[in-house]
């Protein structure tokens, strides 16, 4: 009877252990507003081949907290959360990405969107890194430029996804403004034409 009652209750609490989740998965649901500095006012928008990819290893974006509340992104998420803002972006800096005949392929890449978590005694840090990349084909070769974000912020609180939400889209901001609003690339782009 005593083994009976012994077997019940370890078996019990296994039970109750497996079913605890190790750490739960959650994901985020991007907004991020990018910002032209100086819209263009051509007349007549210039055609490109606009196409958006992520290139990341991992879909994993980092830690909530040290119990491993894993944050993901999924690539079609992320897709979906950047593409119109990018095309906007690019129609107000005078670049048609649905026009006719476009002689300039604008290939933009997501190469790490991370986040990293610091817990302190009363508060915790988390900081966003983003690296995108562009690349530029024409028939008079290639162009290649890098932009990054980083954006570290530091709660009283515990971080919940709210928290990690604003700041993964300050970080996507960063690069993406800094990418939109690079002469380098608007020149490669105007002084083209496709392969």
């Amino acid at each position: 009877m005593k083994i009976t009652r012994f077997t019940n209750l370890t078996l019990l609490l296994l039970i109750t252990a497996c079913s605890q989740p190790i750490g739960h998965i959650q994901t985020l649901s991007l907004n991020p507003q990018i910002r032209v500095q100086t819209p263009s006012t051509a007349a007549n928008p210039q055609p490109i081949r606009l196409h958006l990819a992520d290139r990341r290893t991992s879909q994993v974006l980092g830690y909530l907290d040290k119990k491993g509340s894993k944050v993901e992104l999924p690539s079609e998420d992320l897709i979906s959360a950047l593409s119109t803002p990018l095309q906007q972006g690019f129609n107000q800096l005078g670049f048609d990405s649905q026009g006719l005949n476009p002689q300039v392929a604008v290939n933009v890449l997501i190469d790490q969107l991370t986040v990293s978590h610091f817990r302190k005694p009363l508060s915790s840090k988390q900081t966003c890194n983003a690296s995108v990349s562009v690349l530029v084909e024409k028939a008079s070769g290639r162009y290649r430029g890098n932009y990054l974000g980083e954006i570290s912020e530091e709660f009283a609180s515990k971080t919940d996804s709210n928290k990690l939400r604003k700041l993964v889209d300050q970080c996507l901001q960063q690069a993406f403004t800094r990418l939109l609003n690079d002469p380098e690339l608007h020149q490669q782009i105007q002084t083209a034409n496709i392969k």
